[in-house]
């Protein structure tokens, strides 16, 4: 009786397993709904809000525009993180900063992966991915800031497979927490299936 239970058991957990539609492993990457092949390359941008929150310090946002050059079938980079500096907005340490120019470790190269659930994005060679920000004007004398990720995180909205919108998440190694979203700068050409 007790191996008839366990069987059954391990039956119903195959059928719930073979349930789960492919759309749940989605990490090949499509452009224009023809998958990418080894070492094939597809560019997308994205543009929208991104807000650094420092908790009981404020936050920082800003209008971002990020590239993604997607390599077939799973890998690919950011090529392109460039916040518009004229739109940012800050609150308490932040308030009344102008950003005069920003930098980070971009090119040193931003891995991006789509062989996980949401995608992750990594700095080459095992390094944080970094921030460096500097002020004018700030109400509390602030004249500059230097964030490190381990990693961000990018989960995937996908309408008829291309990707309609990209939530980043992220907190940093002093707990500085990125968030926000970002949608197509033209018409949507790159996917995951």
């Amino acid at each position: 009786m007790a191996k008839k239970i366990v069987l059954l058991a391990v039956m119903a957990l195959v059928a719930v397993v073979v349930a789960i539609p492919a759309s749940a492993s989605a990490d090949v990457w499509t452009d224009n709904g023809i998958q990418l092949g080894e070492g094939e390359t597809a560019n997308q941008s994205f543009e929208g809000f991104l807000q650094l929150n420092a908790g009981a310090n404020g936050t920082l946002g800003c209008q971002v525009t990020v590239e993604i050059e997607a390599e077939g079938p799973s890998g690919g980079r950011i090529t392109k993180f460039n916040p518009t500096t004229s739109t940012c907005e800050g609150t308490k340490v932040f308030a009344g900063c102008v950003v005069t120019s920003d930098s980070s470790n971009i090119g040193g190269g931003w891995n991006i992966s789509s062989a996980s659930t949401p995608l992750s994005v990594t700095a080459a060679g095992g390094l944080n991915l970094t921030l460096h920000v500097h002020f004018k004007s700030c109400f509390s004398a602030l004249t500059t800031i230097h964030i490190e990720f381990g990693a961000w995180f990018l989960s995937v909205t996908l309408s008829s497979g291309l990707i309609s919108k990209l939530s980043v998440s992220g907190t940093s190694t002093t707990g500085v927490v990125i968030s926000g979203s970002l949608t197509p700068e033209s018409t949507p050409t790159l996917g995951l299936e």
